[in-house]
């Protein structure tokens, strides 16, 4: 079974956008990727070429769109700030090679309908033509990612001090009645250690 990543619905929001404004991807993916092996991100690619719609007399092999959301741990590092972003990149031959990533107009959490405006403003040459347009879902979609932020940069406890297991589940903001917060749970007694900012 495919692992359910928080900006799965967003990304098959824009793809439906991109499809309904006449500009078929021709593949489109999401997954979570690392930086240098080290730190996890969230990352997702739409490929727009010949059969997508695009001219292919500016755009000979096409071009992508990339959207990630970084943790923001390795910033000092020359990695990106914490939260999401858009990039495009020409795609430079017939196997996906791709060319400098650049700024795409579109905020992080843009409105599928903006990101369509976006591409189609970088495609025809011309400057945005409409205002930065937050997508409904944006709060839900950054409270998911910043979960799955959490989950990824803090530290899972080695072996449950009550029953000894050493399988755990991450709850964002679990509640047990006294406390609420980000915590890892023993999946055996459900014992918890909170994590703390």
């Amino acid at each position: 079974m495919t692992k359910q990543l928080p900006h799965d619905e967003y990304i098959a929001a824009v793809a439906d956008a991109l499809t309904a404004a006449g500009l078929h991807p021709a593949d489109a993916f999401t997954d979570d990727s690392d930086t240098s092996g080290s730190h996890f991100y969230l990352r997702a690619v739409i490929t727009l070429d010949d059969s997508s719609g695009i001219p292919a007399t500016r755009w000979r092999h096409g071009l992508i769109l990339i959207w990630e959301w970084h943790t923001g741990i390795e910033a000092a590092d020359g990695e990106p700030e914490r939260g999401p972003s858009w990039e495009w990149a020409r795609l430079v031959d017939e196997h996906g090679q791709c060319g400098e990533r650049e700024a795409l107009t579109a905020i992080g959490y843009a409105s599928p309908a903006y990101v369509v405006e976006s591409v189609r403003a970088l495609i025809e040459r011309r400057n945005q033509s409409t205002p930065a347009e937050r997508w409904e879902r944006a709060d839900g979609l950054d409270a998911a990612c910043e979960a799955w932020g959490i989950e990824e940069t803090s530290e899972r406890p080695e072996k449950c001090p009550e029953c000894g297991a050493t399988r755990f589940d991450f709850a964002p903001n679990h509640c047990d009645g006294i406390s609420q917060g980000h915590a890892w749970l023993c999946t055996g007694c459900k014992w918890g250690q909170w994590l703390t900012a």
